[in-house]
Parts: C-alpha cells; structure tokens; sequence
C-alpha cells in the first residue's frame, strides 16, 4: 500500500503509478503503521485487504478520499469488492480510481467469444482458433500478410514485463513482416481464459503459424493490432 498525503497527492501523476498496489489518498496528515513507502497487497484476498487498510491508517482512515486500484471485481465488486466494502466501513461514498487496463480486456474477450467460443476452463477452448493456442508457439512459421497498420512506435520497453514485450516484439513483427529467430523461441505466456494479454500473445502466434488463415483469425488480428494494442501502450 501506498499513501501519499494531501499536500503532496495533487502532484501525484497517477497516470505512471504500477497497477498492482493498492493506492491511498487522505484529506490531511495520517498516522500510519506502514513505515515503508510501498507495501504491495496485490496477492492478499479481499477481506485482508479490507482489514488492512484501516489498520495501517490508524485515526486517519475517516480521512480517506481516494482509493485506486487495478479494475478486477476483486477490487471494484459491486457488493463484496474491496472498496465497496471500506464505504461500507465508512459509510459514505470514496472516490474510485481505477486503472483501465482491464477494462480494455473486454471488447477483445467479446470479440474472441463471438468469433470462436468461450471457455470452457481456466485454460481450455472449444472454438476452432481456441483449440490451436496451446502449443503454437511450437508451430513453424509460414509467409503472412504484414500490411495491417498497428500504431506503437517510440515505446519504452524497459518497464514492460515479459509477456508486454513479447507482445510488443510480436506486433512489430506482424507490422513490419519481418520475425526475428529469436522471437520465435521466446514463449508467449501462459494460456489462461483470465490474462487476455496472453491469449492475444498467443492469436498473433497462431496468425504467422497459419498458411491459410481464416477470415475470423484475420478479424481478430487485426483488432489486437489496431485495438487493443494500443490501449495497452
């Protein structure tokens, strides 16, 4: 957990702030337990959290303006998410700033749902493209069509995690048309019906492994490109 006070929160570019901390803002000077400037709770189920937090704020947790947060239901759940349940505590609204990266998630899991199928596990298709995911990144590669647009130059990748620049490596690969040896022995993360930036790791994968992609391969390739990959850049 992070807690900055109020005279230096407006200054705070909430923007750059990691999405995995809990993020807290007061409407005066509090004292705290945590005498360290970040303790990430990111792991801890919702009710640690939720006792958590107004026990490392001591007097100062009626003082809470803000609280942000990644957008998982964890966190933002209508009736048992963590911030719910601390207005509850509190009874009274807080306001809810909430990183979009999921949020972003959802028109391609619609997409991929209508095209193909949905789930039927935690890392398991029925659909015809969701079947091949697992192990295609074992697949050769044949000649693709490097003419679809994607927007994502003059990134930084030093922050990215691994499978962020896999990601970023591949859509330049798809852009530009030409994939480095290298790429192609890198792993494009785990499948899991829940991390999405892994399942299009894993359509983009497919997509240059495919001689004759289909027309709804192609759809959702081109929506990763031109969509969702610069929502999460």
């Amino acid at each position: 957990m992070r807690t900055h006070l109020s005279e230096n929160w407006r200054r705070c570019d909430i923007t750059n702030l990691p999405v995995n901390e809990i993020y807290i803002v007061c409407s005066s000077k509090v004292n705290s337990r945590n005498n360290k400037s970040t303790n990430t709770i990111s792991t801890w189920d919702n009710f640690r959290i939720y006792e958590y937090v107004p026990n490392a704020l001591l007097d100062g947790f009626s003082n809470l303006i803000f609280l942000g947060c990644e957008g998982t239901v964890f966190n933002t759940g209508v009736f048992n998410g963590v911030i719910r349940s601390l207005e509850f505590k509190l009874q009274r609204p807080i306001q809810w700033i909430i990183c979009l990266l999921h949020f972003n998630e959802l028109p391609l899991r619609h997409i991929f749902e209508y095209i193909d199928c949905k789930s039927s596990g935690r890392s398991f298709y029925t659909g015809y493209i969701g079947r091949n995911l697992k192990g295609c990144e074992k697949m050769p590669l044949f000649a693709f069509n490097s003419s679809i647009e994607c927007d994502l130059l003059g990134i930084d990748p030093t922050n990215l995690s691994c499978d962020q620049k896999y990601f970023l490596d591949i859509c330049t690969a798809i852009r530009s048309g030409v994939f480095s040896s290298d790429l192609t022995k890198r792993q494009p993360g785990t499948l899991n019906s829940a991390r999405w930036l892994t399942t299009a790791n894993r359509i983009l994968r497919l997509y240059i492994s495919t001689s004759d992609p289909s027309n709804e391969l192609i759809t959702l390739v081109v929506f990763i490109l031109r969509v969702y990959a610069p929502s999460w850049f």
